[in-house]
């Protein structure tokens, strides 16, 4: 038995599967509708930019006219000096792939002189088999290209347009902000320092030092690859757990890397020892550099170079950063100051969504500014209100701010709420009443609770920016983020679109739904208790009572009616003309004293139809907020009077009697979010 518990062939196989399957697993593409979703492409921090033509096919061009290529994009970190990792998802489902001629990878803003080649694990899957059972087939019509496109002389990054050169072709590197140095094609027999920091001097063929930073890595195809022949080879190693590998480098001809299946090579080989040695995967042992291997443990939490924002934490909510810039919250409801609460309209909350009484909270915003021991970064905080523009956070007087963790007050964040309204209407700090749709209503002890669950819903969005990002976009009249930000390309740029120009510049957004229920509690039962019938001179009156409370936060205009459809109104005395009499004792107490106190009784209405026991709308009240009777708040202890000489006879009478709360144009939000 060896050391590593590889025994037979079976062992050996399942060895190579288990690092294939390790390497796809950093990419998963699902190819729908056209579109790929999912991670297509993943890379560390010495990345700043990753892209991959899986939405758009691009044309062979001069090379093979009506053919396509499968085009990889890096745009190199140039603040970075840590060794690159990139990881790409060829999925054979799109079918540009499927059918392209070529493999063109470009390497933009990289310094051959001093910049460490990334790494490439490239992730083929999902290619189909045709007749002859090969599913890859890389023969001598196929081409594989590698250009590196270097900063301009002065240092600064250049820019690139993802549709390619001005024909809307090949990536061309060249635009209004391209190198003014010439491309270099790092698949050529110049030497070049496998060290950039001149620690080792060696130098090998540039052929050979890319074809070692590349795995092509087929992880799903079980039929036969054809890697190429002298004509057209394909650069870099080769994985390929299941599938027979043939490969045709005699003559002239020879293979760039090395071949690791756990089935059958075929072919003609013809290896020289320097390129046995120099092009095999990791011949410079740098794969093992610890930023790669970082990336590796926690590759969702080291692919950033600016400054991001971690999470938001909100006083009783649960904030956790996903990686993504998306954060979930634990949804609760604080408790109302009034007499009673829906309280539980919590389970059907969107995502994302907090929900509160209080229009404004203290906020903490959690940021990862990337400072160092040698080095304090300085960002931005960019806030924005319902998918508005984008203003700057300022603290005690400046907008450059550096630490890690930043309190916002309530205060603070209401005084922003009123400025982003004053200044941006369009998007302002909405106060419209949305509900769900819903008529609540729940028994609490002896009363009935019903009403509707209302809110105040507005988005509100945070974004954090480097003080000194300064790379530029051509889509963008070649403005900086900041700039972008600042308003000077005169469009409000939406979250969808900042993460196109960076996943760093993913917003962390919220959902604030500021809940204001309009809820009525009355009893559910009346009692008048037993009466004797003829006993009327003695006892002329019985008298039932109840709590009644309205609870309207928002200040809406409502209408509550009491009705019946009861069919035994001649025998009923309840419904005898005059017979029931309702009266009220408003409260006179100030809302949250311990006592409650209630002043003289008054007549209010009763019947006013023959199925309308009783009536009571907010227009009699005046507007006055801070009044302890209003139509923002409303609680009586209702008395029934009922005259017991029109009960002529015995019986058991009840009323089945409907109360119904309404109030008009409230918006029904559908939206989920």
């Amino acid at each position: 038995m060896s050391s590593n518990d590889i025994s037979s062939f079976a062992d050996a196989t399942q060895n190579i599967t288990d690092v294939s399957d390790y390497y796809a697993s950093f990419t998963s593409t699902n190819f729908t509708n056209s579109k790929a979703t999912g991670s297509t492409t993943k890379s560390n921090n010495a990345i700043k930019r990753v892209d991959l033509n899986t939405d758009k096919s691009i044309d062979a061009e001069k090379y093979a006219p009506g053919k396509t290529v499968i085009q990889l994009t890096v745009d190199m970190n140039t603040a970075s000096t840590d060794q690159g990792v990139v990881f790409a998802d060829i999925d054979g489902s799109i079918p540009s792939f499927e059918d392209a001629i070529g493999i063109k990878i470009n390497l933009v803003n990289f310094d051959i002189n001093t910049m460490k080649m990334p790494f490439f694990m490239l992730n083929y899957k999902h290619f189909s088999n045709n007749d002859a059972g090969i599913s890859f087939n890389f023969n001598q019509g196929s081409w594989m290209t590698f250009n590196a496109y270097p900063p301009k002389s002065d240092g600064s990054s250049i820019n690139y347009k993802l549709a390619g050169n001005s024909d809307g072709t090949l990536f061309s590197g060249q635009n209004s902000n391209g190198s003014d140095i010439t491309a270099k094609n790092l698949l050529s027999d110049e030497p070049v320092a496998i060290d950039t920091t001149d620690k080792n001097s060696k130098k090998v063929k540039s052929v050979y030092n890319t074809s070692s930073h590349i795995s092509n890595n087929f992880n799903t195809e079980n039929g036969k690859i054809f890697v190429g022949s002298w004509k057209s080879p394909l650069y870099g190693s080769v994985l390929a757990p299941s599938a027979d590998v043939d490969v045709d480098s005699s003559s002239d001809g020879l293979l760039y890397g090395s071949i690791v299946t756990g089935q059958n090579i075929i072919g003609n080989l013809n290896v020289p020892s320097d390129l046995a040695y120099q092009s095999i995967f990791d011949a410079s042992d740098d794969f093992g550099d610890d930023a790669i291997q970082d990336f590796l443990k926690d590759p969702d939490s080291s692919n950033s170079s600016h400054p991001t924002i971690k999470s938001i934490s909100l006083p009783g909510y649960t904030s956790t950063d996903t990686g993504s810039g998306t954060t979930h919250y634990i949804p609760q409801i604080d408790p109302y100051d009034f007499h009673y609460s829906l309280n539980n309209i919590t389970d059907e909350l969107p995502e994302n969504t907090v929900q509160t009484t209080k229009k404004s909270l203290d906020t903490t915003v959690n940021i990862d500014t990337k400072s160092t021991t040698n080095k304090t970064e300085k960002y931005y905080l960019w806030y924005s209100f319902n998918n508005g523009p984008w203003e700057k956070y300022s603290e005690n007087g400046t907008t450059e701010l550096t630490n890690s963790k930043l309190e916002i007050t309530a205060k603070d964040a209401d005084d922003l709420a009123k400025k982003y309204s004053t200044d941006h209407s369009k998007y302002k700090y909405d106060e419209s009443a949305y509900t769900d749709g819903t008529t609540y209503s729940k028994l609490i002890d002896d009363n009935e609770l019903i009403g509707y669950h209302l809110f105040h819903k507005n988005r509100i969005s945070y974004l954090v920016t480097s003080t000194h990002d300064s790379g530029t976009y051509s889509s963008y009249n070649n403005h900086t983020i900041n700039d972008i930000l600042s308003g000077k390309t005169n469009d409000t740029i939406s979250a969808a679109n900042l993460a196109k120009l960076d996943p760093d510049y993913t917003p962390i957004s919220y959902n604030l739904h500021v809940a204001g229920d309009l809820l009525v509690s009355y009893p559910k039962v009346f009692d008048f208790g037993n009466f004797t019938a003829g006993t009327s001179e003695k006892t002329p009156t019985i008298t039932a009572t109840g709590l009644l409370t309205v609870d309207n936060p928002f200040g809406l205009n409502w209408n509550l009616v009491v009705s019946t459809s009861d069919k035994n109104k001649l025998s009923n005395p309840f419904f005898i003309p005059d017979q029931l009499g309702w009266f009220e004792k408003l409260q006179t107490s100030m809302l949250g004293n311990s006592t409650i106190t209630y002043g003289n009784a008054s007549d209010i209405k009763t019947i006013t139809s023959k199925d309308t026991l009783l009536s009571l709308n907010s227009t009699i009240f005046d507007t006055d907020t801070t009044s302890v009777i209003s139509k923002n708040y409303y609680s009586a202890q209702l008395s029934l009077s009922l005259k017991t000489k029109k009960i002529t006879h015995p019986g058991k009478f009840q009323d089945n009697a409907t109360w119904s709360l309404s109030s008009p144009s409230i918006a029904v939000d559908s939206s989920k979010e």
